[in-house]
């Protein structure tokens, strides 16, 4: 199955103090609940599945190691959104509480070390458009909107996923 890291948010900078482009905002312990993620793909000789996964990952300077996956789903556009964005996903509202737990543990580890670091990962998987032939990889955009009304922020633009070792598409897009 081709999986598409199309967002990896290393908040390391964030721990050792220094500025990232998410202007403060941190997914490892913010209300993930309210982001919702925006994926562009041009041109669209592919989609993305309905579906993804959000991962979040941490490690405390002890040894110790946390890493929990969540699901997403692909949810209507979201008014102000980008423009060219083709699909949107939030937090799957069933695994909320199992979130707020992994974000409590995180925050329980940072109080009792600041060395801890980690990061928060989106994937989504291509099928195929199906009209266009094999499928050629589309230019990625991302961007993330932290709560409801807010401002998305960009996050990766038009990044190439034919730079990275991919197997190929998955099968047809479900309707």
């Amino acid at each position: 199955m081709r999986k598409l890291t199309a967002l990896a948010l290393v908040l390391l900078a964030a721990c050792a103090g220094e500025t990232t482009d998410l202007g403060g905002l941190d997914p490892l312990t913010s209300r993930l609940t309210d982001y919702t993620v925006a994926v562009a793909l041009e041109p669209e000789t592919a989609r993305l599945r309905p579906d993804g996964s959000l991962t979040i990952s941490a490690a405390h300077p002890d040894g110790r190691t946390l890493s929990e996956e969540f699901d997403l789903v692909a949810v209507p556009r979201v008014d102000g959104g980008p423009v060219s964005a083709t699909r949107y996903f939030a937090l799957d509202i069933d695994d909320a509480e199992r979130l707020a737990t992994t974000q409590a543990q995180i925050a329980a580890w940072r109080q009792d070390s600041p060395d801890t670091t980690g990061s928060f990962s989106f994937e989504a998987s291509f099928c195929d458009a199906g009209e266009f032939g094999p499928a050629v990889l589309p230019l990625v955009s991302v961007w993330l909107q932290s709560s409801p009304g807010g401002p998305f922020i960009p996050v990766l633009e038009e990044f190439d996923p034919a730079q990275m070792e991919l197997p190929a598409v998955t099968g047809p897009c479900a309707t």
